[in-house]
């Protein structure tokens, strides 16, 4: 029988560690600090170590989409497109979001992030030095049903209102569940550990999402089972142990 959620409530969803994505940002846009979150710390632990045997997590970085120059795996190409467009995004960035960001000036993306830019596309999705293809094909699937994604995806982008927090909702038990995230991700050098964006587009949101979905325990101890149970796609879907 295919599956078709009913229409969300605030009420109906379960806020993950009991995070309330609007009292986290705009607590964040008073005090015009960045989200950091104590629950998911920007440390190794966690990242866990199945995915990551024998990769060298000495040079790991945690870096925000702000700082990003995302290449290719074997091409050392950062982006040398500067508009107007962006430099005042920038300037918005050091002198009304966040004055005191980390960061110098030099530091940051020639191209600014995007949370999606235009349509999301399975095209979209780049892997990174991890293997999580099997992630990835369930986000592709994900692309092909807009209306589900965009009860995942929620409303946000790297603009309005941004306070380096951004929520997804997972499809849990008969049960939307919200969990909140900040925006940094794991780099070593220049190479995106997880998820990547395309190259050229700077578009973060399979990036972020899969960083949510790492956030949940019981989601991420089931990797390899789990990711279409957790979005409903209208189809139903089932396990098969293969020997």
């Amino acid at each position: 029988m295919a599956y078709n959620p009913e229409p969300l409530s605030e009420t109906s969803v379960i806020k993950f560690n009991d995070q309330d994505f609007y009292s986290l940002r705009d607590r964040c846009l008073r005090s015009r600090l960045p989200f950091e979150d104590e629950t998911f710390p920007a440390e190794a632990s966690s990242i866990g170590q199945k995915l990551l045997q024998g990769k060298n997590l000495s040079f790991l970085e945690w870096k925000r989409p702000w700082t990003y120059r995302c290449t290719q795996n074997t091409d050392d190409i950062s982006y040398r497109v500067v508009t107007s467009t962006t430099s005042e995004c920038y300037q918005l960035l050091h002198t009304v979001w966040f004055p005191v960001l980390p960061v110098e000036t030099g530091e940051l993306s020639e191209v600014p992030p995007h949370f999606i830019l235009e349509d999301a596309s399975r095209f979209d999705i780049q892997q990174g030095i991890a293997g999580d293809c099997w992630f990835l094909a369930a986000l592709g699937s994900l692309t092909q049903n807009p209306q589900c994604l965009q009860k995942i995806l929620m409303d946000q982008s790297f603009s309005h209102q941004y306070a380096g927090i951004f929520r997804f909702r997972f499809w849990q038990y008969g049960q939307w569940v919200e969990v909140v995230v900040d925006d940094r991700l794991p780099a070593i050098g220049r190479d995106c550990l997880f998820v990547r964006p395309r190259k050229g587009n700077q578009e973060f949101w399979p990036c972020l999402l899969e960083k949510a979905y790492a956030k949940v325990p019981m989601l991420a101890l089931h990797a390899y089972a789990l990711p279409l149970q957790m979005f409903p796609t209208s189809w139903p879907c089932s396990s098969q142990q293969l020997s």
